[in-house]
Order: structure tokens, then sequence, then C-alpha cells
């Protein structure tokens, strides 16, 4: 596949599959036994799985919008730099929705095999998407005292 193309994908399942919550998509995009590993949890290690993974994230986020601000590739590898914006409606790991609008920064890097993701790492300010959901006040309380 051209790098083109791979780039294009890339785009395309962020797009779908994130922005819109096609989550089908994830069908046409990634292949029957995608490895998608979270910086905060272990790897997920199918594409059903992965698909309510995305469910779940958008229950709790129904409003998300990634925005893409850098796309890098050397062939089979995309890295994508996003940033995520969405309001808390929903309880995700644990944690009451609280209404309140988080933005935070976050890379993706893709590995494309024969035209699909076969595996995708993430990175993100997991420790900003939490102190803007009130979720380290307590925590943080609690460590001062």
């Amino acid at each position: 596949m051209s790098t083109r193309t791979n780039i294009f994908l890339a785009t395309r399942h962020l797009r779908e599959v994130w922005n819109r919550g096609n989550v089908q998509a994830v069908e046409q995009t990634c292949t029957p036994d995608l490895v998608f590993h979270d910086s905060v949890g272990p790897p997920i290690v199918d594409r059903d799985a992965y698909k309510e993974y995305v469910a779940s994230v958008r229950s709790a986020f129904p409003d998300l919008d990634i925005t893409i601000h850098d796309l890098i590739t050397n062939g089979r590898k995309v890295v994508v730099r996003w940033n995520f914006i969405g309001t808390h409606i929903g309880e995700i790991r644990g944690i009451a929705p609280t209404g309140r609008q988080v933005s935070f920064s976050g890379m993706t890097i893709f590995y494309i095999s024969e035209g699909r993701i076969k595996e995708a790492w993430i990175s993100w300010d997991s420790y900003g998407y939490l102190r803007q959901l009130g979720a380290l006040e307590a925590r943080e309380r609690v460590a001062s005292a």
C-alpha cells in the first residue's frame, strides 16, 4: 500500500469510528486480530473488544471530536498527533458523569498490514484528563494532608 493510502486509512478510521461513532467501520479499517495498546490499560486484543471500547468512550463522551494536527508516515506506520474534546455525560472507568468538557492531546501510531490497521499504540495526557474531570482532587487532598 502507498503511504498516501495508509494516511487515508488512519484518518478515515479516526473520523469515521471515533468522531462519527460508526463502530461498524472498524470492520473495514482494522484486521480481525487487531491489537490496541492504550498507555493507561491492558491491550485490547481483538476487533470486537475494540468496538466495545470505542462504544464505551463514545457513550461517556457522545459529542467527542478528535482533531488531527499532524500525520507522519514511514510507509507501514502512520503517526497521528491529535486533540480530543468532549463533554463527560456518561460513566467511564468508574468515574461518574461530571458534565465537564475535557480537552487533551495525544498521539497514535497505527501499524498497517494488507490495507488495514493491525496494531495501534496510543499515548495521551491521562493526567490532564483526570484533573479536568476532578478525579485527582480527592487523591491530591489525601496526599497533601
